[in-house]
């Protein structure tokens, strides 16, 4: 949650793999700083905003994506590429993604769950491989 993990396939091959030292607990350190008169943990942010207690506005949220596309930037140009966005922080920018960015751009379904199914894939065909060689 604070990093971006950013894998760029080109006709079903990667051809970048790169982790990024940012992520949403950036953003929620700022909102953290923001408010310290509250003197909220950061694990508190998230469920503050939801109450309508810390207001991250649209404006805001997109300036953090923003951050993060060009942190990726030299990597990846997200015009170039169809972009899928997944894990928590994708769920907290999911209209700024949705709206904001090119077409191309989208979230994986079930965002929170992604990595764990993908290494369940992942494990699946080491075992079946192991099993059948």
């Amino acid at each position: 949650m604070n990093t971006e993990n950013v894998v760029a396939m080109d006709y079903g091959k990667p051809q970048i793999l790169n982790t990024y030292k940012i992520g949403i607990l950036d953003f929620y350190s700022k909102l953290k700083i923001l408010n310290e008169d509250k003197q909220y943990r950061i694990e508190d942010i998230e469920k503050a905003i939801q109450r309508g207690d810390i207001r991250a506005s649209q404006k805001d949220l997109a300036a953090f994506l923003n951050d993060v596309i060009n942190e990726i930037s030299l990597a990846v140009n997200i015009n170039h590429y169809n972009v899928r966005f997944t894990g928590g922080g994708s769920v907290v920018l999911k209209d700024i993604i949705t709206n904001n960015l090119p077409k191309q751009c989208s979230i994986l379904e079930n965002p929170l769950y992604t990595n764990v199914n993908g290494a369940l894939e992942v494990s699946k065909q080491i075992w079946n491989g192991e099993n059948n060689g």
